[in-house]
């Protein structure tokens, strides 16, 4: 480790955790003002992922209720409606939320999701002991993080799950290695979307244990649905996650990460038509330079921080709180940074630490109100600068497709540079339009 490196690390995480609690403090201050500028506009609504979705268990959530749960998830949540007395399920999630041993189940869930993923951390991030818990404290604390403890959402423990499999996949220790297979199978199982993260087994080579991976994954999801009614469960789920996907416009566009909705954001606020068409060549433009670096890519950072751009963009409709996810890839460029031998944030990894900063960073800003007028999820300031961030994620990793075609120093400068202007452009428009429309 380079000690020089890992001062400037810990700065820069306290400058994380420092904007962090500003964001925080500014709320408390100002009566909960800038609530809604990162959490969902429900006042009413905290936890309710969880508790509406216990409440749902009392039925069959596909024939009862067009769930669009994955049916592992669902009976996740008929083990915790089964710790409550029979005598106190009535109700709604509402009632269930002020229940006693609901309550306790929950927290119990949100204590062992946490100390797990504390542990991972530990064993990943290769730094000192104090640079492992403000990286620790930073990640709780971040706008992701508590999006996702608000809404109580099981992504969660699809996260910890995914994490255990980004870091132990490749383990020496057969059991470790076999025991993350296992874990992505769950996590995909739950959410579907971490399923992609099993490319990197592609990527090695190691196509015995990808179809291990796979067999895994498709027993772990399909077999669930079988305490239901089996296949036919499974259609009425594809289905309702289809109704689902096209409630976006209706709703407004915010806390909405998926390249849909920022495309639609976008177009919005510049004031410029985008039909479909449009939207899925970028996707294949985007998709496919995400597909190139990653096959391309030495470091495992850049690896992971493509997949995780893979499940965060990919869905029409993607909740802030999948931005957890980037602190996967986070942890992994931390390490990177550690290890080299120069300046751990000068050019392109200072852009990358920029971003990631935004990306975990709440912001107290106000309303776009062009994309605020009788939406329930309206579009702040600080979604829309995330928005941006998310994509310049993006535009840096196009970064790295430039020395496989430059054929010398100077035209890889050049291209990036253009690159980086036509980005910088675009983001100050959007931001100056967004203000003063």
């Amino acid at each position: 480790m380079n000690i020089s490196n890992q001062k400037k690390i810990n700065k820069y995480l306290m400058v994380i955790f420092i904007m962090c609690i500003f964001y925080y403090l500014i709320c408390f201050l100002t009566e909960g003002k800038f609530i809604s500028a990162v959490f969902a506009n429900d006042p009413s609504d905290t936890f309710m992922d969880f508790f509406n979705s216990i409440n749902g268990a009392k039925y069959d959530p596909y024939n009862d209720n067009f769930s669009n749960y994955p049916a592992l998830a669902c009976l996740i949540y008929k083990v915790f409606l089964n710790i409550i007395p029979g005598s106190m399920r009535t109700g709604d999630g509402f009632s269930l939320r002020n229940n006693q041993m609901a309550m306790i189940g929950f927290l119990l869930f949100l204590i062992c999701t946490l100390w797990i993923m504390q542990i991972l951390i530990r064993q990943k991030y290769k730094a000192n002991e104090f640079s492992q818990n403000i990286l620790f404290i930073v990640l709780l604390i971040s706008a992701p993080f508590m999006f996702a403890f608000e809404r109580g959402n099981i992504i969660l423990l699809c996260f910890v799950f995914s994490m255990f499999f980004c870091f132990f996949f490749d383990s020496e220790n057969k059991i470790l290695k076999e025991l993350s297979f296992l874990a992505l199978a769950i996590a995909a199982a739950i959410k579907i979307y971490p399923a992609v993260l099993g490319l990197i087994l592609i990527k090695r080579k190691n196509f015995k244990d990808a179809f291990r991976l796979a067999i895994y994954g498709i027993f772990v999801f399909v077999l669930p649905f079988f305490a239901y009614e089996g296949i036919h469960s499974l259609k009425i789920m594809i289905r309702a996650l289809q109704y689902t996907s096209n409630l976006t416009e209706e709703l407004g566009y915010g806390v909405n990460v998926s390249l849909y909705n920022i495309l639609k954001t976008c177009s919005s606020i510049l004031n410029i038509h985008i039909t479909n068409i449009h939207i899925n060549i970028i996707y294949i433009l985007v998709f496919g330079i995400l597909l190139f670096v990653f096959f391309k890519a030495k470091e495992k950072w850049i690896e992971l921080l493509c997949l995780v751009l893979f499940l965060v963009l990919g869905p029409k409709t993607n909740y802030y709180y999948i931005t957890i996810f980037f602190s996967i890839p986070f942890i992994e460029f931390m390490n990177f940074l550690c290890s080299t031998s120069s300046n751990p944030f000068e050019k392109k990894n200072g852009l990358t630490a920029i971003m990631f900063a935004i990306i975990f960073i709440p912001l107290p800003l106000g309303k776009v109100t062009l994309l605020s007028v009788d939406k329930k999820f309206f579009v702040s300031f600080s979604m829309l600068i995330q928005y941006l961030a998310i994509i310049w994620m993006v535009i840096l990793i196009a970064f790295e497709i430039v020395p496989s075609f430059a054929k010398t120093g100077k035209y890889k400068k050049l291209s990036n540079m253009f690159l980086g202007i036509i980005g910088c452009c675009c983001t100050l428009t959007i931001i100056l339009l967004a203000i003063f429309r």
